[in-house]
């Protein structure tokens, strides 16, 4: 008996342990369960919003498929769908691509301003690389538009990820092309063909015909009199230099 607490003896023991523990533990219980309920009730939050965002941006990629843009009725709805996506949500993948949207309609009305603002938006805070890529060659091509196409060739000189290759380096051969700089736009479109592989045909077969409307008369090939032609043929670039 005396190496055990009589009855009187453990009541009186978790009396003075919980005078001294008691509130510590309940309080400790108390924000244990809150902080459970309350994760679940955020995870519940984040679910919600998530199913929001779906519904509101699947109204506005359906109206995208089915409205006819050319209409300023339908474009202004489109407008304002699209800010709705963003109201609900200014950052993920449905604002940046609500945003991108936004950026088209801006090109269309020849807002470069404001379709800058929305390119910039995404280019430096999407959600991922690929995004932001899209948003840059975009980019590039309203600063073309806008008249600074050396800005635009400096974003085009960063490296992309080679699923974006082929598009930058053709981007940059077509600013490149607009400054009448031929040799390097020509340089610039064969890399963009390099970067298309075999794939892609009928964009290689574009691509070569940019390269080809890079060459010069100097860059011609020199074509050999024909020894049974008693006239014999000339050179096109030396006839063109006769003529002049």
């Amino acid at each position: 008996m005396a190496a055990h607490l009589t009855e009187e003896e453990q009541i009186e023991a978790l009396k003075r342990w919980w005078k001294d523990y008691g509130t510590t533990v309940l309080v400790a219980a108390v924000l244990g369960l809150g902080g459970f309920f309350a994760w679940n009730q955020y995870q519940s939050y984040k679910v919600g919003q998530a199913q929001k965002a779906s519904v509101i941006y699947d109204k506005f990629a359906t109206a995208v498929a089915e409205f006819d843009e050319s209409s300023e009725e339908d474009s202004a709805e489109l407008k304002r769908l699209a800010n709705d996506v963003l109201a609900n949500n200014s950052s993920g993948l449905y604002a940046d691509f609500a945003t991108l949207y936004l950026a088209k309609l801006a090109v269309e009305q020849q807002d470069f301003a404001s379709a800058r603002t929305h390119l910039e938006k995404v280019a430096n805070q999407g959600t991922n690389d690929a995004v932001k890529e899209l948003a840059g060659l975009r980019l590039a091509r309203v600063l073309v538009a806008s008249g600074e196409a050396e800005q635009a060739l400096t974003l085009l000189s960063s490296t992309p990820s080679s699923a974006y290759a082929a598009a930058y380096a053709e981007a940059k051969g077509d600013v490149l092309l607009s400054l009448k700089r031929l040799g390097e736009a020509r340089v610039a479109y064969e890399t963009a063909l390099q970067a298309l592989g075999t794939s892609q045909p009928m964009r290689r077969s574009l691509v070569q015909l940019k390269i080809d409307n890079t060459l010069t008369a100097n860059d011609a090939p020199v074509i050999l009199p024909n020894p049974h032609d008693p006239h014999g043929a000339h050179n096109p670039a030396q006839n063109a230099a006769e003529d002049a």
